[in-house]
């Protein structure tokens, strides 16, 4: 009986001890690529992105503002003022899909384009450079 008892106190004290994966990565200076499919044609760029606390900023004009984490899902809310004239979509606002492996960050984005049912892809693949 006690061996049963021993063992579910070091079960829970293992379970309470896990950290987030998620919010660990969300923190520190990010490099690496943006990469697109807009229209059926791909283009790749530079990115540079640091998070601090709840805050992010695209060091490439990309934006910034505040970010929180749902789930697998990351939601970026850009505070800049942008005109009407491009691809909103290459502004880092609104709701990414990420996955973490190791010092790695991808954020991926697919918005429909009506009316062909056609979707532009947006997506970083970063590497953690310094916390």
């Amino acid at each position: 009986m006690r061996r049963i008892l021993y063992l579910s106190v070091l079960a829970l004290s293992f379970s309470a001890c896990k950290k987030d994966p998620g919010q660990s990565a969300f923190n520190g200076t990010y490099v690496g690529t943006f990469r697109t499919i807009v229209d059926g044609k791909m283009t790749s760029s530079e990115a540079r992105i640091v998070f601090k606390g709840n805050r992010y900023q695209s060091l490439k004009g990309r934006g910034s503002g505040k970010f929180v984490l749902v789930d697998k899902m990351v939601r970026f809310t850009d505070e800049n003022i942008w005109t009407a004239d491009f691809d909103w979509g290459l502004i880092l606002n609104n709701d990414y899909q990420y996955e973490t492996k190791g010092d790695s960050l991808i954020l991926d984005k697919m918005i429909p384009y009506h009316p062909s049912q056609v979707y532009n892809y947006y997506q970083y693949r970063l590497k953690r450079i310094r916390q």
